[in-house]
């Protein structure tokens, strides 16, 4: 029994798009497949694998009645032995039909099999390989059978193993060569799948410059979530990406807070380290709380001495107006004052006033 099941399986995956698909070619080729499989009606060999009264009854069944009815003789096998088994096939070989559908790309055979219902409750199983279906169609750039795929249950927001990372839609998208990322894109939201936690994609989209991408996540961006990492999102978004409009949309959000914590990271410090902040943006991030004088953990560097060695005598301005200590000392003992270069004579101006 065993043996036949996993014979059966066998010929399930590697000939059900071309049965589910094309009905067809299904009458022709029933008869060699099965042969070929060993599965011989009344003939007992000890070099074949004999199939069980159920499987010889339905085998017989079918050519009883080919051409006998409007259904395909496969379907009828199909839907006859669907619960009790294909699922029961696919346990035994640890295998799933609907993931060889998924990589033959044939889209009618898929919804022809998730139609029958055999395998809805697999749909979001990862295969040997640790992908989903949903996953080996978006790699494939399937999008039709991403759509049936998603009809029937698929998650979106199931991960995958690839590259021996856990990875969703989003992320394999961000993968793609970029002349194919937009079209990707524009296929997703046209299926009608809502983004969700901007700010678990918002990093990546930025760092890879899908700036397409990180505009639709905007808006579903929690301004003051806390990323994996440990950091505030803002404090990210500053530290790998001069994106203005990224930048607006934080300072502009009346709910930006920040929580004042010492890290590695903070937002002032990544703010004056990037080249598109203005004084103007210094000045709301200190009005949303941003704390002046919160030094980095691993140096002791505040917001003003990163400013100074960025030589940025504008927001230097700002931040001294607005309270910053002048005799905080990094690590090596160093004041802002003392990490201002000779030739830099704003910044000496600047600082001779005080």
């Amino acid at each position: 029994m065993k043996s036949i099941y996993i014979a059966l399986i066998l010929f399930i995956i590697s000939f059900a798009a071309g049965f589910f698909a094309a009905p067809d070619k299904i009458k022709k080729a029933i008869p060699r497949e099965i042969k070929d499989l060993g599965i011989i009606i009344g003939e007992d060999s000890s070099d074949k694998c004999l199939p069980d009264d159920f499987i010889i009854s339905k085998i017989k069944k079918i050519k009883k009645n080919r051409g006998k009815t409007d259904t395909d003789p496969w379907e009828i096998l199909m839907d006859e032995i669907k619960i009790g088994g294909i699922r029961e096939i696919e346990k035994e070989t640890e295998a799933f039909t609907i993931h060889a559908l998924c990589k033959a790309g044939d889209t009618n055979a898929l919804k022809t099999y998730l139609k029958s219902g055999i395998s809805n409750y697999n749909i979001n199983a990862r295969d040997k390989n640790g992908m989903t279906p949903l996953a080996i169609a978006s790699v494939n750039m399937d999008f039709a059978s991403m759509k049936v795929l998603i009809d029937y249950g698929a998650s979106p927001y199931e991960t995958s193993i690839i590259d021996d990372k856990e990875k969703d839609f989003i992320q394999i998208a961000i993968d793609l060569k970029y002349y194919l990322f937009k079209d990707y894109i524009d296929k997703i939201l046209a299926m009608g799948i809502n983004f969700e936690q901007g700010e678990k994609y918002l990093t990546q989209a930025l760092l890879s410059k899908r700036l397409y991408l990180a505009d639709s996540l905007l808006s579903i961006t929690d301004v003051n979530a806390i990323t994996e990492s440990g950091n505030h999102i803002f404090t990210e978004v500053l530290e790998n990406s001069n994106y203005r409009k990224a930048i607006d949309y934080f300072l502009n959000n009346e709910n930006l807070t920040f929580n004042n914590v010492s890290s590695e990271h903070l937002p002032l410090i990544a703010a004056v380290e990037n080249k598109k902040i203005t004084a103007k943006d210094i000045s709301k991030m200190i009005e949303k709380g941003a704390d002046i004088n919160l030094a980095r953990f691993s140096d002791n560097s505040t917001a003003l001495i990163a400013c100074v060695k960025a030589g940025r005598a504008d927001l230097a301005e700002v931040l001294i107006k607005n309270g910053a200590d002048l005799d905080i000392k990094d690590i090596n003992g160093k004041t802002a004052r003392d990490h201002i270069k000779k030739k830099n004579s704003e910044l000496k101006k600047l600082f001779h006033k005080r």
